[in-house]
């Protein structure tokens, strides 16, 4: 249990090339005071919140009028953009507990993984009443060690208002320990002019998008625009069809040790890779595009490559870099692979939880809501294209509703590998892609390198 404990806590420090959607690129980076506390109340902030609900949940009633309270707040939006929603997500709380004083503490990514490592490895005392976290196991082995309230009571008068996607990545055991923010769909986007040019449809199975890939190559497009020297970008694939093919209870199973990662269904997922690479469905020298520097995304502008595995952060990268050809995007999920049907989408982004600790948990809960409801959600639209699970939102650009739809419909949501998984594993999960898409490495030697990581940072499989 210690070892497992110890390599828990390392997986907060997640390496700078995880899986990044719309929780960790919002807006211009601008870092002020980075590790400073800033008390944040509705009479300090200033400002009138944005017209919305305006605090119409009711307060707490045992939190007093004539008492000033301070509630303590973790989380890693630096940036003006994320830092000004919740600002005024803070203005619509204070509505409702005008006593209450919102202390945020707010750290730039690496040094508020490094601060909230160490509070949780220390035990509960110092634990901020809600802090940022990224869900998956590491969120699950604090709720193992008891420094997380579950909140699933606290929630539900108004859990009705999200849609089930809100909760995929805090759930465990049919009970919810956070609430998600930056929620950031892994899909295929698509260039809708060269897809009409060639007559294609979108595909709905893997057997057709790999007919659609054959088509592209042989009109000279390169299928897949993927830059995986960052080993992340070609991770999501994997991702894909590990998901779709086995299903949610491959995918439960394999969190709770009960299914082992060198099954049949990662050794196929493995197999698909290796044939599409080998098929030429991904630029020459795939591993040695850097996608972080953007060399995907040029292919994609430059119609070299017609297709796009990536989060809906591309979004707002694609407004920024190439208005003109965000007009000829569409998007599709990643087509089922499996009999039933079922499709499954990979998701990820950040949650906020309640410590065990925490004074007032029910004010802590409503906080929670004022952070995610449908009139930060709409914020959050409207200033970067991202959103919470929050329902009744007005989306106005199609692709962002696509997206939003995506995620209503799917069938179950599954968190990115790389913080799903300790990162002892989430690191092997992106070597051991980058060696499929390279040939050196067979879809076997991967699966079975997988399985002895995790036995290494788990234990052998459950009886």
């Amino acid at each position: 249990m210690k070892r497992r404990l110890a390599a828990m806590m390392m997986a907060v420090v997640l390496t700078g090339g995880s899986v990044m959607g719309c929780a960790g690129s919002g807006g211009s980076a601008s870092a002020p005071d980075q590790g400073t506390a800033e008390a944040v109340s509705a009479q300090a902030a200033g400002e009138a919140a944005p017209a919305g609900s305006e605090g119409d949940q009711e307060a707490d009633p045992e939190i007093k009028s004539d008492v000033t309270y301070t509630l303590s707040f973790w989380h890693g939006a630096t940036d003006d953009v994320r830092q000004q929603m919740y600002d005024h997500g803070i203005q619509r709380f204070n509505k409702a507990y005008p006593n209450v004083t919102v202390e945020q503490t707010r750290l730039d990514s690496d040094a508020y993984k490094t601060k909230i490592k160490t509070v949780m490895g220390a035990g509960a005392t110092d634990i901020p009443d809600v802090f940022m976290n990224w869900g998956g196991d590491v969120l699950k082995t604090y709720i193992e060690y008891g420094l997380v309230a579950d909140i699933t009571d606290l929630i539900a008068p108004y859990k009705d208002e999200y849609y089930d996607f809100e909760f995929g990545i805090s759930t465990f055991d049919d009970r919810i320990y956070g609430m998600g923010i930056g929620i950031a769909p892994s899909v295929i986007f698509y260039n809708t002019e060269i897809f009409n040019k060639l007559n294609l449809e979108v595909p709905a199975t893997w057997e057709e998008l790999d007919a659609v890939c054959a088509s592209l190559k042989d009109a000279g497009y390169v299928p897949f625009a993927l830059g995986n020297k960052n080993k992340w970008p070609g991770l999501l694939e994997y991702t894909m069809l590990g998901v779709n093919l086995g299903g949610e209870e491959m995918s439960k199973g394999l969190s709770n040790r009960t299914v082992s990662f060198d099954n049949e269904h990662f050794i196929e997922a493995g197999r698909r890779i290796s044939a599409f690479s080998q098929k030429g469905y991904y630029p020459d020298g795939t591993n040695g595009i850097d996608h972080n520097a953007g060399g995907s995304r040029m292919l994609f502008y430059n119609e070299v490559a017609a297709m796009f595995i990536m989060t809906n952060g591309f979004l707002s990268n694609c407004v920024a870099e190439d208005a003109e050809f965000y007009e000829k995007v569409g998007t599709f999920p990643y087509p089922a692979c499996n009999d039933s049907g079922e499709l499954g989408i990979v998701a990820g982004g950040n949650v906020f939880s309640i410590s065990s600790q925490c004074e007032y948990p029910e004010m802590a809960a409503d906080f929670l809501y004022y952070l995610t409801n449908a009139d930060f959600s709409q914020d959050y639209i409207d200033a970067g294209n991202c959103f919470t699970g929050a329902k009744d939102v007005t989306i106005s650009d199609p692709l962002v509703q696509e997206q939003f739809d995506n995620l209503i419909q799917a069938d179950w949501t599954q968190n990115f590998y790389d913080q799903q998984f300790v990162a002892e594993l989430g690191e092997a999960f992106k070597d051991y892609t980058q060696a499929l898409y390279g040939g050196t490495m067979t879809p076997e030697e991967a699966a079975a390198g997988l399985e002895k990581v995790a036995v290494e940072c788990y234990g052998e499989l459950k009886q």
